[in-house]
């Protein structure tokens, strides 16, 4: 997902996709433990979407 995407989602949408990608995260952490994900990259990708959700939730709540 580009930056562009996310800054035209509304609060709402930010709030849905970051519990997405939490639980995503949560099955790439139980996939490496179990040793089936071969490219653990995923998850260090997917910490880095939350954080920019995260940061573009809080502008947008200030910004009311």
């Amino acid at each position: 997902m580009s930056k562009k995407e996310m800054q035209t989602m509304d609060v709402v949408q930010l709030q849905k996709e970051i519990q997405d990608r939490q639980a995503q995260k949560m099955d790439f952490r139980f996939q490496i433990s179990s040793h089936q994900l071969s490219r653990v990259r995923q998850v260090r990708k997917v910490r880095k979407e939350i954080a920019q959700l995260k940061t573009l939730l809080r502008q947008k709540t200030l910004e009311k």
